[in-house]
């Protein structure tokens, strides 16, 4: 994946004082492992480029990205302190606000209330409880059910506008991509069932938070003047 492709996702006019900011913004997507699974962290920076002003209202018009900063991939039998620690050496010293999405089935909820513990107001916690439902829901305790197909529907939407970029030769590039090829389009698993997929979801789980945040990051779905769009989630799967 390369930064020098066209972005297609959509633009938001910024007028200030009016209209919200467009300010840079670090989500971090978690996916917890057991014994036959690696935990996997990624890192996401949310960026916006200026393009111009629209024609219509002049104000300023700008078009976010979100690039794969960091994958890491942590040795089977890493225990949940050792990850906690880990997980929290990687959080950047920059002043943008962070958010750190969390897989919370299984072990989850412990390594959820320690985080909040150790972190308190510094990093939103997300934690999310991936389903095989079809719709997003809000449960107790500041959780999420989030269907597993949305997961990789949305990644898949970020990847196709080339609003999902990275750096060459990023590190664990080639493990996520495989992963990402091993999935079976009927289920959004992994076709062999001894194959992993905890790079693509720890991705996937801080993109979902970053395309909630901001929509215009998936691809425009209706025109709406000559340089404007209205943008949406498209709600139906591609599997």
């Amino acid at each position: 994946m390369s930064t020098t492709n066209t972005n297609k996702a959509g633009l938001i006019e910024f007028i200030p004082g009016r209209t919200r900011t467009p300010e840079p913004k670090s989500y971090y997507g978690l996916d917890l492992g057991q014994r036959k699974d690696h935990s996997a962290l990624a890192a996401l920076d949310l960026t916006w480029t200026r393009h111009g002003h629209c024609p219509v209202t002049y104000a300023h018009l700008y078009q976010p990205s979100v690039a794969i900063r960091a994958l890491v991939r942590f040795p089977l039998g890493t225990n949940y302190d050792k990850i906690h620690r880990l997980v929290t050496d990687q959080l950047d010293e920059r002043h943008y606000p962070k958010q750190l999405i969390i897989d919370a089935g299984g072990p989850g909820p412990p390594i959820v209330d320690r985080f909040r513990e150790s972190l308190g107001d510094s990093v939103t916690i997300r934690p999310v409880m991936i389903t095989g439902g079809k719709g997003q829901n809000t449960l107790t305790g500041g959780y999420t059910g989030i269907p597993r197909r949305t997961l990789i529907t949305t990644l898949l939407l970020a990847i196709g506008a080339h609003s999902l970029t990275c750096e060459e030769g990023l590190q664990n590039w080639d493990i996520f991509e495989s992963e990402l090829i091993e999935l079976r389009g009927d289920t959004a698993q992994p076709g062999d069932s001894n194959a992993h997929d905890d790079l693509v979801m720890a991705v996937a789980l801080a993109l979902n938070a970053a395309t909630n945040d901001t929509p215009e990051l998936l691809p425009a779905t209706e025109p709406k003047g000559p340089q404007r769009t209205k943008y949406g989630y498209i709600d139906k799967p591609l599997f």
